[in-house]
Formats: C-alpha cells, sequence, structure tokens
C-alpha cells in the first residue's frame, strides 16, 4: 500500500499542476500519514535493541579515532552506550532522557541535563548539540520529528523528501530513510547503508551509519544486532 501511495504521489507531481491535485486528492495528507504510521510501527517494533559495532572518528585536522561500542536502545528515551578499546571497557555513557553521565576509566564524572546535551561530553572535538530521542532514532534510522506541517517533495531517483523544522529526510522507494540532513541551527549529514533483514523485524536494518559535521565525521558499522523481548 504505501509503496503505491509513493508512486501515485510522484506521478500526480510531476504530471499536474498544485491546483488540479487539490481537485482530485492531497496526496501529501496520505503520504505524511502512512509514512508516520509507518515510523510509528518501526520504532514499536524495535523498541528494545542491542548492536555491537565499531566506531571510527575522524577529525577536521586529520586525526582518527576508533572503538567498539555496545549500543543498548531501551524504549524512547533510554540509551546505553559501553565503549571498549582492544576490548577493555574503557568509558560508559547513560541517558534515561532526562539526565545523562559519562564515566570513563581514571576520570572524573561527567553529568548533563537532556536540555544541554551536546556530544561534547564524549570529547571536546565532537560538537553536536542532540537530544537523547535524536541520538536513538539515527541509531535505528527511523524519523524524530513531528509531521504537523512537513512538506513533501520528489528527489530524483525515486526519492521522496520530508522536511520539516529544518531537518529533510530522504525516503527510497522501500520505504527506508537512506539520508537525513539536519539544518536547523545545528548542520549534520546522516546516511544509512547496507540494510539487511534481521530476524523478528518486517523491515530492514541499515548496518552502516555516517554521520558528518563541519568538525568530525563518524562511521558506524554493526557487526551484531540482537532484537531484546
Amino acid at each position: 500500500m504505501i509503496k503505491k501511495l509513493f508512486f501515485l504521489f510522484l506521478i500526480f507531481t510531476l504530471n499536474l499542476n498544485s491546483s488540479e491535485i487539490k481537485k482530485f486528492f492531497n496526496p501529501r495528507t496520505i503520504i505524511v500519514d502512512e509514512i508516520s504510521q509507518l515510523s510509528s510501527n518501526k520504532k514499536k517494533e524495535i523498541e528494545k535493541v542491542r548492536y555491537k559495532s565499531d566506531v571510527e572518528y575522524i577529525f577536521i585536522d586529520g586525526k582518527k579515532f576508533n572503538f567498539s561500542k555496545t549500543f543498548e536502545l531501551n524504549g524512547e528515551n533510554n540509551l546505553k552506550i559501553k565503549i571498549y578499546k582492544f576490548k577493555i571497557k574503557v568509558a560508559e555513557f547513560i541517558s534515561n532522557g532526562e539526565d545523562a553521565t559519562f564515566n570513563r576509566i581514571f576520570k572524573d564524572e561527567k553529568k548533563r541535563s537532556e536540555e544541554n546535551l551536546n556530544l561534547r561530553i564524549f570529547t571536546k572535538r565532537l560538537d553536536l548539540p542532540i537530544k537523547t530521542f535524536e541520538l536513538i532514532n539515527i541509531l535505528k534510522g527511523t524519523i524524530f520529528t513531528p509531521f504537523e506541517s512537513a512538506k513533501i517533495l520528489p528527489f530524483k531517483n525515486n526519492i521522496l523528501k520530508i522536511k520539516e523544522d529544518g531537518i529533510t529526510f530522504f525516503v527510497n522507494d522501500q520505504m527506508q530513510i537512506n539520508k537525513v540532513s539536519i539544518d536547523d541551527g545545528r548542520y549534520a549529514i546522516v546516511e544509512y547503508f547496507d540494510f539487511r533483514e534481521i530476524k523478528g523485524l518486517s523491515y530492514k536494518v541499515p548496518f552502516k551509519i555516517s554521520l558528518k559535521t563541519n568538525k568530525f565525521k563518524m562511521f558506524i558499522k554493526h557487526k551484531k544486532v540482537v532484537i531484546k523481548n
């Protein structure tokens, strides 16, 4: 159903002017409602998940750092990240959507509230203000803005653009988000690759994620994805 609506939208947008579209039906409303429902279903399906991943950071001065990480997602706002170097846990990040703490070996504990949470909590090089629920949904590959006034635009190669509040989601004809552009006072580009089937899920999960800003790049490669009951 969602694919048919997607292509109907493209056909009518490309071939009819706005007044004719309004006379026939409102594809924007249909597409927004369908994608919103699909996104909601995905979030429920993958509410609790554990990723075992390799993560690489590249900074504007050319320095690179590599870690192994375990991401544990429990619901919309609960996130735990365990960070390993040479198979030794060197740090742990925990957020419940209100408060976040970051513990490193031989270092003082860092605490932040959700209102001033920034990836700088990990290191001053990672300057990107972000909410816990945004980080969780970026990891999941799901939409994290409301659809109250979303703008729907066709894009090249059968890609649909959904834009609201300075955040644009690029959705392909498989109803997968393959790119997110954040330009709401922040600047970041998130891209998804290598979609794979996971037992117990009705949709494919991206196993490779890149996040790029003006100051750093972060590449996540999942080695294992476990859906928890």
